[in-house]
């Protein structure tokens, strides 16, 4: 498998397999624990991806496309959830219930069940939007969810911090303050 700006990756804690998005030949690639190619699938322009634990499928996000498409474990499309999300750049599964988080570039997370169904929409982003301008708030691109699914942290690169919240949404706390070097 050759490489050229991978934008994300996971890993299938069940098969050890690890999932690269492959942004410049617009695919997917498929690797054992070891780094050997397995295979390989193509796919329109995608920056994050995760693994649903539950049935291993693999879930992409398409911010040109503001959705996120599930694929098999093998490549096989399976369908495609929201289309009218605001530039999705990252997205996790919570184990407990399969839950999705999506967070989009703007601060904005979008929340699905399993299914795909649309249950809530908050605000991720930083805490102050107004402040100093060299540091825009509109730069989130991770969002992690806690193993025991009651936190959900969203990282931003413009104001250097990350953020944690719960469940719902409700802002719980947050640290790094600004740059250091």
């Amino acid at each position: 498998g050759v490489l050229n700006l991978p934008s994300g990756i996971a890993v299938n804690s069940n098969s050890g397999e690890v999932y690269g998005a492959n942004t410049i030949f617009r695919q997917i690639q498929r690797f054992d624990g070891e780094g050997n190619h397995i295979s390989s699938w193509d796919t329109l322009a995608a920056m994050g991806l995760t693994v649903d634990h539950s049935d291993n499928t693999v879930l992409l996000t398409l911010p040109g496309k503001g959705k996120l498409i599930r694929y098999s474990a093998d490549g096989e499309l399976l369908g495609e959830i929201g289309g009218e999300m605001a530039f999705p750049v990252d997205v996790t599964v919570r184990p407990s219930d399969g839950r999705i988080f999506v967070l989009n570039k703007g601060g904005a997370v979008d929340v699905f069940s399993r299914e795909g169904e649309h249950l809530a929409n908050w605000y991720g982003g930083a805490k102050d939007p107004v402040g100093d301008p060299l540091r825009p708030a509109n730069r989130n691109f991770g969002i992690a969810v806690a193993i025991d699914g009651q936190s959900v942290y969203v990282s931003n690169s413009g104001r250097a911090h990350i953020s944690q919240f719960d469940a719902e949404g409700n802002r719980v706390h947050d640290w790094g303050e600004g740059r250091s070097s």
